[in-house]
């Protein structure tokens, strides 16, 4: 198999902005998707509940059977 040559130091400063700045942004990708789950806060989830309704979470849960695989896209 041939191995692919690259020409990036990962010493070098550029690299070390470029990493830094990667990460602050899935930091802040994860920090969002935390909120997300969240379902818009408990006085949302609270109204929707007292509508007689289930949270999407919830009723994914009761379609699902117990141990089956799922995978959440987004």
């Amino acid at each position: 198999m041939n191995t692919l040559k690259t020409q990036i130091n990962s010493r070098s400063q550029a690299f070390s902005d470029n990493a830094e700045h990667m990460q602050s942004l899935v930091d802040d990708l994860a920090t969002l998707i935390e909120r997300i789950k969240e379902g818009g806060g408990e006085r949302y989830q609270a109204r929707h509940q007292a509508r007689g309704k289930l949270l999407p979470r919830d009723r994914v849960d009761l379609l699902l059977d117990p141990g089956s695989p799922f995978l959440e896209f987004s």
